[in-house]
């Protein structure tokens, strides 16, 4: 149970160990000791959230300064499965393991559900998720989109938070890993099925394609690159798979009191923005100007509006 950032991890029955060097040094946190299922982290590394399924039911904590200290939030005390993290920490979704479970010394059939925050982890209502064996989930970087993964069922996906939910078109199986795109537009599901490949979304779970040479294994987990061009997949015994494609970043243009905003999701190759008036000849680089927004994961390089007509491109590094 790993987050991305510069790195946190959660043992199963153990401490919370995070890394400022992207793993290649860890340190224990002040977390408590717990049966960590899933761990999620903004994308500055600061905001950090854990959530715990111990004997049937665990908490949520949360971290505001990179685990240095951790308290519990606002969410019941149940049986989770996952949690997800916008890019800024402040909306959070965690979804509920259903099934039979030990309560209070008796066996209880829960229902499991998904829940929401838009404080970061201060407060949490439950969705409109149907009640299902939940065992995934996975966040836009605006916390917008959302995509959810059913052990033995469906994924469901949604527009809105969470306010409402649809199923995709994904056979059922045995889901236990899902991830997303900056954008929610790319999801890579897993199974922990040797007869179900590794599935793929180009169109925010509408579609769905089977990566057919990776059948026959069982995995463990799944990855995305903010672009969806890198994506990572586990397995159990131990082995890594890498889907790659050619990053193709999409330039947006935006206009704002006299200046102009130009921004693309940031890929997993180096590309920087460059303008022109000529359209043809006399680029200039704009590296300089470029900042990341941690909100949407995007690049963005702010120039002042004039009434002269300018080209802009993307061009790879």
């Amino acid at each position: 149970m790993v987050a991305a950032a510069s790195g946190i991890i959660g043992a199963f029955g153990g401490p919370i160990c995070s890394s400022a060097d992207g793993g290649m040094t860890w340190a224990l946190t002040s977390a408590p000791s717990n049966f960590w299922r899933s761990v999620a982290s903004s994308a500055d590394g600061v905001q950090l959230a854990a959530a715990a399924n111990g004997l049937g039911s665990g908490p949520i904590y949360t971290s505001t300064n990179s685990g240095a200290t951790w308290v519990q939030s606002g969410a019941p005390v149940t049986n989770w499965a996952a949690i997800a993290s916008s890019a800024d920490g402040m909306k959070l979704a965690a979804a509920v393991q259903g099934g039979t479970v030990v309560e209070n010394g008796y066996l209880v059939n829960r229902r499991g559900l998904i829940y929401a925050s838009t404080n970061g982890g201060a407060i949490w209502r439950p969705t409109s998720a149907p009640g299902t064996n939940w065992y995934a989930i996975a966040s836009s970087a605006d916390g917008t989109r959302l995509a959810a993964a059913a052990f033995m069922g469906l994924i469901y996906t949604s527009i809105d938070s969470g306010a409402t939910w649809k199923a995709t078109s994904a056979p059922s199986s045995a889901w236990i890993a899902i991830a997303s795109s900056a954008d929610g537009r790319r999801l890579l599901a897993g199974a922990d099925d040797t007869g179900v490949p590794i599935y793929c979304s180009d169109d925010s779970g509408m579609t769905w394609t089977s990566q057919g040479s990776l059948r026959g294994l069982d995995w463990s987990g799944v990855a995305s690159s903010a672009d969806g061009n890198l994506l990572v997949a586990t397995t159990f015994n131990g082995g890594i798979a890498r889907l790659r494609s050619t990053p193709q970043p999409k330039l947006g243009i935006s206009r704002s009191r006299g200046s102009l905003t130009a921004s693309w999701t940031v890929p997993s190759a180096n590309y920087s923005l460059q303008y022109s008036i000529t359209c043809g000849a006399g680029w200039t680089d704009l590296s300089a100007l470029t900042a990341m927004n941690l909100t949407n994961l995007r690049y963005e390089v702010v120039v002042p509006a004039t009434n002269s007509r300018s080209f802009y491109r993307l061009e790879s590094r």
